[in-house]
């Protein structure tokens, strides 16, 4: 059949599109994806760090209730159970960390979703001292899974898209990583006046509300694609999920990698929400 030439050149066949018209490159295709699972990402995380700051008011006057104004017995036990919460965290980070890479990004993110919703039901249900203590060393284990399996997407999303696309082309890591930390921060100011809202209706409220935010988060979940490869995947270990030997690990793999663990520690030091949860 007679033909042509396309925009490029090259012979065509009358009836077959040119080149320049076919279906986008695979690069485009790949940017694509990854622009979408990072909006699905960014919007569930706005939904998780709501609902985990959404309680702090309802919290602390439960805390005071309990203690009927022994403010001082009141900040001993608080004061050990988040010591004791941040001590479980730095134990099993490592072993979330080691989870996220053997089974997937996705798993842990239900993980955190699942533990959340079970964290706040028992609070809304029995707002006692037990279930405070309970529900806050849960809490650790949420926002231990939480942010590991998100940043760990993040870095996914990158890689998928410089291996595509040339480094050049890519979007930059630290911005997509400063825009998903920057999500807790806006939470923390717009938290409090939901949550002390909810708080004087009912102490019970905002753990109920919480509750059902991450059920709700926990169905949107399942629109949000895994982003890493079985081919790339390791298998789970206790032995390198030790939360000593990666402590010990990090220090010495050279000055610039210290430095910037030492900055990490000051910054966590700074951070409200170690305060609050």
């Amino acid at each position: 059949m007679a033909g042509g030439q396309d925009g490029l050149g090259t012979p065509t066949v009358r009836g077959t599109p040119p080149r320049w018209a076919a279906a986008p490159p695979p690069d485009a295709e790949a940017e694509g994806r990854g622009r979408r699972t990072m909006v699905r990402l960014m919007a569930l995380s706005a939904v998780h760090w709501f609902a985990m700051i959404l309680r702090m008011q309802a919290e602390n006057e439960l805390w005071i209730q309990h203690y009927h104004g022994d403010y001082a017995a009141q900040a001993r036990t608080v004061g050990n159970t988040r010591s004791a919460a941040a001590a479980l965290g730095f134990i099993i980070t490592p072993i979330f960390a080691g989870l996220t890479d053997a089974h997937g990004r996705r798993p842990v993110l239900f993980l955190a979703s699942a533990v959340s919703i079970l964290k706040n039901l028992i609070v809304a249900l029995q707002p006692t001292a037990r279930n405070l203590i309970i529900s806050t060393g849960l809490s650790t284990l949420t926002m231990a899974s939480w942010e590991l399996a998100s940043q760990a997407m993040v870095v996914d999303v990158f890689n998928a898209q410089r291996a595509a696309a040339g480094p050049a082309a890519a979007a930059s890591l630290g911005g997509a990583l400063s825009k998903l930390q920057m999500i807790p921060s806006t939470m923390s100011i717009i938290c409090p006046v939901i949550g002390g809202a909810l708080a004087a209706k009912s102490l019970r409220l905002p753990f109920a509300v919480q509750a059902a935010l991450c059920s709700l988060n926990t169905v949107f979940l399942l629109a949000l694609p895994e982003t890493l490869p079985r081919t790339k995947r390791k298998p789970f270990t206790l032995k390198g999920s030790n939360a000593l030997a990666a402590l010990l690990k990090l220090f010495s793999r050279g000055a610039k990698l210290r430095s910037l663990a030492l900055l990490q520690f000051l910054s966590d030091l700074t951070d409200m929400r170690a305060i609050w949860m």
